[in-house]
């Protein structure tokens, strides 16, 4: 079970995704957005659950220039990359290697406030 962590700061990142297929060439590819959620394992009995041990966990979500939101890539998706911790710098999506640039300020918020969930 997981749930979003309230509070500032919270809203997570953003980040623009980048095509390098050759020198010189960068296109833009997508973009790649991230919050913060509790995870807590769930323990006993279907009938009467218990949640214990919070952990913070960052959830991360792709979308694809040019492709409808159901094709989103969810870091819990089989077969997902792992998104290096901290500030990643590259990760590979359906055998695409992809630049990451994380976003700050306006470009951010814009970015945010069409793929952020």
């Amino acid at each position: 079970m997981s749930e979003r962590v309230p509070g500032a700061g919270t809203a997570g990142r953003v980040a623009r995704l980048w095509s390098d297929d050759a020198p010189g060439t960068a296109t833009p590819a997508g973009h790649l957005v991230t919050r913060e959620c509790v995870h807590w394992d769930t323990v006993g009995p279907h009938s009467s659950p218990h949640h214990v041990n919070p952990q913070a966990r960052v959830q991360w979500r792709v979308h694809l220039d040019g492709t409808d939101a159901a094709d989103d890539v969810y870091c819990d998706d089989p077969g997902a990359p792992v998104l290096a911790a901290g500030d990643a710098t590259e990760i590979v999506v359906r055998g695409r290697r992809l630049r990451v640039e994380w976003l700050d300020g306006d470009d951010a918020a814009a970015a945010w406030e069409r793929h952020g969930w």
